[in-house]
């Protein structure tokens, strides 16, 4: 049944160019490990799957959310109920590869499995290709964010 949800959420989706489908370890000993990633992240962020398989999702984010994002997973799993987590929605912006952040809207499934564990599968649809933010540690702009993505 897992795998309906995926394929059916992936029928929708595949349409769109401006979608991926990246699969993450929920397991504690490989907690955010990209497991897959679909061709589509070349388009939305500039990496090829192979370049993002086996590395933790932190890589696609801002440093001020990257050195954090573990321990929030660890936390989010820790406390976990099966009724909490139907599907998970919000925006995000995600680093691409020449380091502009990326406005997209995010959705999340917990795929449990006996043989795999926990994997965690996030939709990631760009708002507008043409809208990224340049991305600097030392100099961040959040006003930037702020206003121009709150609506």
């Amino acid at each position: 049944m897992n795998k309906n949800i995926i394929d059916g959420e992936y029928a929708r989706i595949q349409e769109n160019n401006n979608t991926c489908v990246i699969t993450c370890s929920g397991n504690p000993n490989t907690l955010g490990k990209v497991l897959s990633a679909s061709a589509e992240l070349k388009e939305v962020l500039q990496y090829a799957n192979t370049e993002l398989v086996g590395h933790n999702i932190s890589m696609v984010m801002p440093s001020i959310i990257a050195n954090l994002h573990d321990s929030f997973m660890k936390s989010y799993f820790e406390n976990l109920t099966l009724e909490e987590h139907e599907r998970k929605k919000g925006e995000i912006f995600p680093l691409n590869k020449l380091g502009y952040l990326i406005p997209c809207l995010n959705t999340l499934k917990i795929i449990p499995s006996l043989n795999e564990g926990l994997k965690i599968v996030g939709f990631l649809r760009s708002k507008d290709v043409n809208s990224s933010i340049p991305y600097d540690d030392e100099h961040i702009d959040l006003s930037k964010l702020v206003l121009k993505f709150s609506h």
